[in-house]
């Protein structure tokens, strides 16, 4: 790692929003960058020295007999609890979440959204779809056919389903999507959906629930959503997102596929279009970028020169 040769901007004077020592120094020594509130990029430097402490935290726990592991973003209350953090940052937790939830509306606003003439795909771990549609004299049927009062009960009009059940498949077992004459593999998990109002665009090819639905669309005010019901292929994802990108005539953040496992993302603000490249490989990757995109320096750039893992993000003005 050469000084000369890495992006390390210092700073003269301390930013008028830090406030504690240590968050001026790491600022000042270009070690970060503020993002947003309370949100900050590991700049070069920075992610140097994260990478030094967590190789030392590393080592020390391997030579004392305890094994890693890499947790989701997202963990069981449980384990805070045992660990005595519940109580130290629940309830600044939960009132992060709460105010999300009332700034965004997420509740009606989703419904909203989809009737605005959007397009939204879900699959069966996006938890969106946990019941089926609320209707009581239905709900009564069921309670009663069934002999126990279904908790799950939930609005799902958005996606004109309801999901009954979800069968978990042993690791080398394997189901198929079937749709028009195409076939895809899945695996892990298939939801038993029921369609109220979707239409079934491609159904289970195998077990007791053959012919059931595992593909639907509906079209919710002037949107449609879609469900995904299982794990399919990789196969299944690109064609299904083709298609659907075609119909819908999506301008496509590059003209050409980036290859598999780098990730292209259009976006846009004002007058300015925003092409974020993200690269999963493992492996150094060249894009070729179309005509007019910078760097975030302002240099032209043809090309975007991924190391591994990488993600770079160039922008130009709109035609």
């Amino acid at each position: 790692m050469r000084f000369s040769s890495t992006y390390i901007p210092t700073l003269k004077e301390s930013p008028s929003e830090a406030e504690v020592v240590s968050h001026k120094l790491l600022l000042r020594a270009g070690m970060v960058r503020k993002l947003t509130s309370g949100v900050y990029i590991y700049l070069p430097l920075g992610l140097k020295a994260l990478e030094n402490v967590q190789r030392v935290v590393r080592e020390e726990m391997d030579a004392a007999g305890f094994s890693e592991l890499l947790m989701p973003m997202v963990i069981p209350g449980d384990l805070w609890k045992e660990t005595g953090r519940w109580e130290y940052y629940g309830k600044e937790l939960l009132r992060c979440v709460n105010q999300y939830i009332k700034q965004w509306g997420l509740e009606e606003g989703f419904a909203r959204w989809v009737n605005g003439d959007c397009t939204f795909c879900s699959t069966l771990v996006d938890r969106i779809v946990p019941g089926r549609i609320r209707d009581a004299a239905e709900a009564a049927r069921l309670e009663d056919e069934n002999g126990y009062r279904d908790a799950l009960i939930d609005v799902g009009e958005v996606f004109g389903v309801w999901n009954e059940n979800i069968d978990a498949l042993w690791d080398e077992e394997r189901n198929t999507l079937q749709v028009g004459e195409a076939s895809y593999e899945t695996k892990d998990l298939c939801a038993l959906i029921h369609p109220q109002g979707a239409q079934v665009l491609g159904t289970y090819g195998q077990d007791f629930y053959k012919g059931e639905a595992a593909l639907t669309v509906n079209q919710y005010g002037k949107g449609q959503a879609y469900y995904i019901a299982s794990f399919a292929e990789d196969s299944f994802y690109l064609d299904f997102y083709q298609k659907l990108a075609g119909e819908l005539a999506l301008p496509r953040a590059l003209p050409q596929l980036p290859p598999v496992g780098v990730e292209a993302c259009l976006r846009e603000s004002g007058d300015t279009q925003y092409l974020f490249l993200q690269n999963f490989t493992g492996e150094k990757q060249a894009i070729s970028l179309p005509e007019g995109y910078v760097d975030l320096e302002g240099n032209p750039a043809a090309e975007a020169n991924l190391d591994l893992y990488d993600s770079q993000v160039f922008l130009r003005n709109k035609a």
